[in-house]
């Protein structure tokens, strides 16, 4: 059933968590794995100017790089791994990324922060259980499954 699983990839703790559960699942299903990680380009931008700073985005970049490979280590060398560094909004583009790899399954970190900062900073991981095109599982500390989401048209078979 699940045999493209896309994996969410930044420098937290809880990322590699979902990178763990991601290579477990992989394991067991026979499933290739694509890490991705987004360089939020809003990260650079310079209001003032209204333009990217380029050195930021270069350094951001560069981050995102080692984020990849971090996260890549932790995989076993038998699984099939691809890495994706891609530059945007961050649930979008996983959307994006999901769609263009067609992932059967979409795993990544929740930071679990409060309601009051969930309310007013939103989250990826909500933004893209929201909108995927394929089930998602969110992993927090600790490597437990937090839940899993599909789509409803997936599940009516549209």
């Amino acid at each position: 059933m699940f045999k493209r699983i896309l994996v969410a990839v930044d420098e937290s703790k809880v990322a590699l968590e979902a990178v763990d559960v991601a290579a477990q699942l992989a394991a067991q299903l026979g499933a290739q794995i694509a890490a991705v990680h987004v360089v939020d380009d809003t990260r650079a931008f310079v209001r003032d100017l209204s333009v990217l700073d380029k050195v930021v985005m270069a350094e951001l970049r560069r981050d995102g790089v080692a984020a990849l490979v971090a996260a890549c280590d932790r995989i076993p060398r038998e699984l099939k791994v691809e890495r994706v560094l891609v530059e945007g909004e961050p649930s979008e583009m996983i959307i994006s990324t999901a769609r263009d790899k067609q992932a059967d399954l979409i795993v990544l970190g929740n930071d679990s922060r409060g309601r009051l900062a969930h309310f007013l900073l939103g989250s990826t991981a909500d933004s893209v259980i929201r909108r995927a095109p394929c089930p998602v599982v969110t992993v927090r500390m600790g490597g437990k499954l937090e839940h899993e989401h599909r789509p409803a048209s997936a599940a009516a078979g549209i």
